[in-house]
């Protein structure tokens, strides 16, 4: 079996997990967070989860946005944001 999962936070050393089926089922778990950290895995990160006999996590690379979808974002920011609000903040 294969999941699909993020940690939606990591909170005193509990990490809370959202998983999802290949069929889209969503289901919900914790898990001691040093399990998740032996595989360079973190708060946010998406990862994949066999269960194959033992259980084996395999971080998911978080993946840059590219520079369409960043200018994108950056022209919705401005209509959102007037400049002047920005001015003061960097003020």
């Amino acid at each position: 079996m294969t999941l699909t999962g993020i940690v939606e936070k990591i909170d005193d050393g509990t990490a809370y997990l959202t998983l999802e089926d290949k069929d889209g089922e969503v289901s919900y778990a914790t898990i001691e967070a040093s399990k998740l950290t032996d595989y360079g895995i973190g708060d946010g990160d998406r990862f994949q989860l066999e269960v194959r006999g033992d259980i084996v996590f395999t971080k998911i690379p978080r993946e840059r946005p590219t520079d369409e979808e960043i200018e994108k974002i950056d022209e919705e920011l401005d209509g959102l944001l007037p400049d002047s609000l920005l001015k003061k903040l960097d003020s």
